[in-house]
């Protein structure tokens, strides 16, 4: 009779451990995993937040620069035309970056799983985990930083058109 079945323990690649140590190895990776699903989707819901925050000071601006600009003449329906064509262009970025983040996440994903699936020893695995997370974590942070940059130059871009028409319009008065 040889070791594992008296001690009802497992022979693997990580050496003899009980189905319970295995059980908390992978409970530790998910919930490492899951901590920085979280901490990512946090710090991409402040990013936006701030986005947001500066996009609607745009449009409070541009706003209080269309009523300054009186009714329609051709100079104020090129403003408004610049206006629709930069969010248009925001947009257009914006689900660009969308499919784009998409990928990333997922090939990073798929990396991690096969970096999990090679690990030979625990020290690896939980090595490899830690890793997973860290680089996850990181890409998230990433890609939150860039959509906020997005929408607040978005809404930048947006309100320049209005606000250098009613600049003029003032200056002309």
């Amino acid at each position: 009779m040889d070791a594992s079945a008296k001690t009802g323990t497992t022979q693997s690649a990580f050496g003899t451990a009980g189905p319970e140590a295995l059980e908390s190895m992978a409970a530790l990776g998910r919930d490492a995993f899951e901590r920085t699903m979280r901490m990512t989707a946090e710090a991409t819901v402040r990013a936006c937040r701030g986005a947001a925050a500066a996009s609607t000071a745009q449009l409070e601006a541009a706003r209080a620069l269309r009523e300054k600009m009186g009714n329609g003449t051709s100079e104020n329906a090129s403003a408004l035309s610049a206006t629709s064509e930069a969010a248009i262009a925001g947009m257009e970025t914006c689900m660009e970056k969308a499919i784009e983040f998409t990928r990333a996440n997922a090939d990073a994903g798929i990396e991690a799983v096969g970096r999990t699936l090679a690990a030979k020893t625990m020290d690896e695995w939980l090595t490899v985990q830690i890793d997973s997370a860290t680089r996850m974590m990181n890409l998230g942070l990433a890609q939150a930083s860039e959509f906020a940059r997005i929408v607040t130059d978005t809404s930048t871009r947006c309100a320049d058109p209005l606000k250098a028409r009613v600049e003029d319009t003032v200056q002309a008065s």
